[in-house]
């Protein structure tokens, strides 16, 4: 609950129902204890009116509030949008709309958010990552490579940045270092199918050299199989 508060406080309205139930009760003395002295005090039914007109105010203002806040629950773009706007400094919620945003192809706006995510915390492999995501899906390879370079310096074992590089190295034509990423991310999790596809691709494509194929076992000679 401590990190959510601090970090995320994604949903977190519902934290306040307790906390309510002191104030709601003192509102809830303050106008049973009204009404009994305004009793003997006032005209006949003018006790009971303003004790209906309160409640019948507060019910007012309360559902006015309520349904102003229901419009940040539309769909996950309005939830983490209102989440960043009331906590600015959450990078979880920036790389949560982020994360949206990428999805929706909306690369750009995916870009601010990742960014400012690790402007609060530059050591997030997953915003490293994902603003590489972003970028590559812009077409800016280069700078795409820089940042899940800087995910596997913080996390070397991460599949994801393993098997993306591979995707641009293998672009760039530089295929014994994308198999050698493909080979790292399968050794990490042997079950993804992205860089086992893409680990055959480029190591036929490189088969053709002798330098990294030996014809007669079937085996590189520069890289070891996955096991």
């Amino acid at each position: 609950m401590l990190f959510t508060f601090r970090y995320h406080t994604f949903v977190a309205d519902h934290y306040q129902y307790a906390a309510s139930i002191g104030p709601l009760a003192l509102i809830a003395a303050g106008i049973t204890t009204a009404s009994a002295w305004l009793q003997p005090r006032a005209a006949a039914g003018v006790a009971q009116f303003l004790r209906t007109a309160f409640c019948t105010a507060m019910l007012v203002i309360l559902g006015a509030m309520t349904w102003h806040q229901a419009h940040a629950y539309r769909n996950l773009e309005s939830i983490w949008g209102d989440t960043v706007a009331k906590n600015p400094e959450s990078w979880l919620a920036h790389s949560g709309l982020g994360r949206l945003l990428i999805h929706e192809g909306r690369f750009d706006e995916a870009v601010e958010q990742y960014t400012e995510a690790l402007r609060i915390n530059p050591g997030d492999v997953d915003s490293l990552v994902s603003l590489g995501n972003a970028l590559f899906g812009k077409g800016r390879q280069d700078e795409a490579m820089a940042y899940y370079e800087r995910a596997l310096q913080v996390s070397p074992d991460n599949p994801e940045s393993h098997v993306n590089l591979a995707v641009i190295l293998a672009n760039h034509g530089r295929t014994v270092e994308a198999i050698e990423h493909d080979r790292k991310a399968l050794q990490v999790n042997p079950k993804l199918l992205a860089p086992a596809s893409t680990w055959r691709c480029t190591w036929y494509a490189s088969a053709s050299s002798k330098k990294h194929w030996n014809t007669t076992t079937g085996r590189s000679n520069s890289i070891r199989t996955n096991r």
